[in-house]
């Protein structure tokens, strides 16, 4: 799949170094064929079509090739299928840094994963299990979708349970996770909070309905990484693709613009 992306991607932006050595971090819109499949992907399992935390707004919309609606429990169902490939949603720093170079435009809202302040509400037991899990870490705790998993659970709310990847990667918490949130517009204080970027461009960690999804929701950005020759590869292909596209558009207009200078001789 990484090659099939690095092959066809509208867009790729290079976040900065990978852990993983002579790799980098880089982002992609997750569209088209690519969204569809791992839309498809997030149905299979069909216990989950009855349960309140999987039965809101979730579609893929055939004429942009988007995948429409989010919610915590959304994105992170999402996020478990694509990281079979490699890929994950990206996490909070990784989307700031996509905000800031304007690739995350307004009118929509995304998700990026889970602040946990304390045991308390909302969502107390979603917290609870993850302060367990979490290895006796200062809070606050900022986790990405990538190091969370879900289990259905009649006795959480929307029927959904959330814990801890065994090796969490990109967890951050307590003076780290806070430097973090300090760049959030809206902060909550206590419990577990759904952290997303708001339609306006506002930044939320205080979200306190892990279940609720809209129409304007969008999971339209995943990461992955590779080396640089390979990335280097991608780019050049961008760029043909992209000039291919604008000679086919030129011709169009000339072709257009020839047949309307002759069709004024008829007149």
């Amino acid at each position: 799949m990484l090659d099939k992306i690095l092959n066809t991607a509208e867009d790729l932006v290079i976040i900065g170094k990978s852990g993983t050595k002579g790799k980098y971090v880089f982002a992609f819109p997750l569209e088209g064929k690519v969204a569809k499949h791992y839309f498809d992907k997030t149905l299979a399992d069909g216990e989950e079509r009855n349960v309140a935390g999987f039965k809101e707004y979730w579609q893929f919309d055939d004429k942009t090739g988007l995948i429409t609606g989010s919610s915590t429990f959304l994105a992170l169902r999402l996020d478990e299928a694509v990281r079979a490939d490699g890929f994950w949603i990206p996490d909070i720093e990784e989307a700031l840094f996509l905000d800031k170079e304007r690739r995350l435009t307004n009118g929509v809202y995304r998700d990026y994963g889970l602040a946990v302040f304390n045991d308390g509400g909302p969502n107390q037991k979603v917290a609870n299990e993850i302060i367990s899990k979490s290895g006796n870490r200062d809070l606050p705790l900022i986790i990405p979708f990538k190091d969370m998993t879900h289990r259905l659970d009649g006795n959480f709310p929307y029927g959904v349970a959330i814990s801890l990847v065994d090796n969490p990667s990109g967890l951050k918490s307590g003076e780290q996770a806070q430097k973090i949130l300090s760049r959030s517009n809206y902060v909550g204080d206590s419990g577990a909070c759904g952290v997303c970027r708001y339609r306006g461009g506002d930044w939320l960690a205080s979200l306190d309905e892990l279940g609720v999804s809209g129409s304007c929701g969008r999971g339209d950005f995943l990461c992955g990484e590779a080396t640089s020759a390979d990335l280097l590869s991608a780019h050049d292909g961008l760029l043909e693709r992209e000039y291919n596209t604008k000679l086919i558009q030129l011709q169009e207009e000339r072709e257009e613009r020839e047949k309307s200078f002759l069709e004024s001789f008829k007149k």
